[in-house]
């Protein structure tokens, strides 16, 4: 993806991936779908990358499809409820990287300080709301 679209263009729409434990009302129904708040694995397709935090953490070859990342990121375990300690959505996205750096999708650097780094940068992110900075993160080697 690149980081600026070029003057009058837009950024190519992306994918997004998560797990989530959020409240899912059904909008015809209003019924809640996910009453116990159970995590799950949550794709999102086409989305406008402007409106993201986004961090460059490798290049996907050309060979690798949409589908190929959902059904790798479908296959980390979602985080478990009631355990020491906690697991939360950080905890998985820390684990799909791991699993994209196992499957040399990712480049190869320290999840660890990665993670510091990515909340730091969150942080920052939050604080300057509008701007649309892409970081590159390569970080430190394993």
């Amino acid at each position: 993806m690149p980081k600026k679209p070029q003057e009058g263009n837009r950024l190519p729409l992306c994918s997004a991936y998560d797990a989530t434990d959020i409240l899912v009302i059904d909008p015809e129904t209003h019924e809640h779908l996910n009453p116990n708040l159970d995590w799950f694995f949550r794709t999102q397709h086409d989305i406008d990358p402007s409106a993201t935090g986004r961090i460059i953490v490798g290049k996907l070859p050309k060979h690798v499809s949409k589908s190929d990342l959902d059904t790798l990121l479908a296959g980390v375990p979602l985080p478990a409820k009631d355990v020491s300690p906690p697991q939360s959505c950080v905890t998985w996205a820390l684990a799909a990287l791991s699993a994209l750096q196992n499957a040399g999708l990712v480049w190869s650097f320290n999840i660890e300080s990665f993670r510091d780094w990515a909340l730091a940068y969150g942080d920052r992110c939050m604080a300057n709301m509008g701007q649309s900075d892409v970081c590159e993160y390569r970080g430190e080697k394993k």
